[in-house]
């Protein structure tokens, strides 16, 4: 039995792409709202590393989206 990865109905964390794939934000937006707080993100990153691995929760970035579902609805 193998599992599919591709699956992101229970992936909880996504890299840049599949944030991209699932959502249509791209790399630049994905950081912004981050660094605003708007949606989670981490950075994993070992000790003497030079490049990390930035992981976007994928939940967040839905309830950002469905915040403005919400909006509408009440406008």
């Amino acid at each position: 039995m193998s599992t599919n990865t591709t699956d992101t109905t229970a992936a909880e964390w996504g890299d840049s792409k599949r944030i991209e794939a699932i959502f249509g934000l791209g790399r630049t937006l994905q950081y912004e709202l981050a660094n605003a707080g708007l949606i989670q993100s981490v950075s994993l990153r070992r000790p003497g590393m030079e490049k990390a691995k930035r992981l976007f929760n994928i939940q967040s970035v839905r309830s950002y989206i469905n915040g403005f579902v919400a909006k509408r609805k009440v406008a």
